[in-house]
């Protein structure tokens, strides 16, 4: 699909008011990132691809495909002025603020969109297209994403259907990436070593991480009202990527306990003191 975007001499008068807010226009998903992605990459192009290389029976490559620059289409200082833009709408009071992992910053734009009514005409008033999409980590991108959720229940704003699940996607997909959180401590070999602590801009926050590549299924144990050291102890060796925050006592774990988890999964840890 090519989406539509008429040429700005056929635009009618309201047009360039209409076309600033979303309607009169349509994008397809793969135009979306491969426009953010432009930023991401300092104001390059790139040309979007699927398959990375065709082998033979003998599993010999016989054709390779590569990142490919089409043009550049801003400066990169207008590429780092609109990342700053970006980055801000997911800070603190931002639309977007549910969309970012602990320990990462990220770059996005939230849009909710009404659908056309093929009925009445016009667009409709109870079903929407809500989405996020941005790219993280903000200064040094590593993978875009766009979540996309088709006429969402109850809560219309992307920033709020779409965004907590571009967050648990880039939870998931930046540590198999090799990209970590701030703060974080990369166990290997099964050493064992105490999480680090490092102070942010919202207070102290705590973290750590145990990486293994093993693919084991494992039954989360109940942590609750257990001290950090034995909270820590009773996970620990079993592969999980622990993030936590605060001190004193576990008051709350994701996943509960008695869940089924997977070696490489993320685990959230919240300690409050008694006092």
């Amino acid at each position: 699909a090519k989406g539509i975007v008429h040429h700005p001499r056929y635009w009618p008068p309201v047009a360039l008011d209409t076309i600033s807010f979303g309607q009169g226009i349509s994008v397809t998903g793969i135009q979306l990132v491969t426009g953010l992605s432009a930023i991401a990459n300092g104001g390059l192009l790139m040309r979007p691809y699927v398959v990375e290389r065709i082998t033979n029976e003998k599993g010999e490559a016989v054709q390779s495909f590569q990142p490919k620059v089409v043009r550049r289409v801003t400066s990169e200082e207008t590429a780092k002025k609109v990342t700053a833009l970006l980055k801000a709408t997911t800070e603190r009071g931002g639309t977007g603020e549910g969309a970012v992992p602990m320990g990462y910053e990220v770059a996005g734009k939230t849009g909710t969109a009404q659908k056309v009514d093929p009925l009445l005409g016009g667009y409709s008033e109870d079903r929407y297209t809500s989405g996020f999409m941005g790219f993280a980590p903000s200064d040094d991108p590593t993978l875009v994403l766009l979540v996309v959720i088709d006429e969402p229940q109850r809560f219309t704003h992307g920033g709020v259907v779409a965004a907590p699940v571009f967050k648990t996607i880039m939870e998931k997909v930046l540590p198999y990436l090799n990209v970590f959180p701030k703060g974080t401590m990369i166990v290997k070999n099964g050493t064992d070593a105490l999480p680090t602590r490092e102070a942010s801009a919202t207070g102290t926050f705590t973290e750590g991480v145990k990486v293994r590549k093993v693919s084991e299924k494992l039954v989360m144990p109940d942590l609750t009202g257990l001290s950090m050291r034995n909270a820590l102890s009773r996970i620990e060796g079993k592969g999980l990527i622990i993030k936590f925050s605060g001190n004193g006592k576990v008051v709350e774990q994701i996943p509960k306990a008695g869940a089924v988890v997977e070696k490489g999964d993320i685990c959230y840890l919240k300690f409050r003191s008694s006092s």
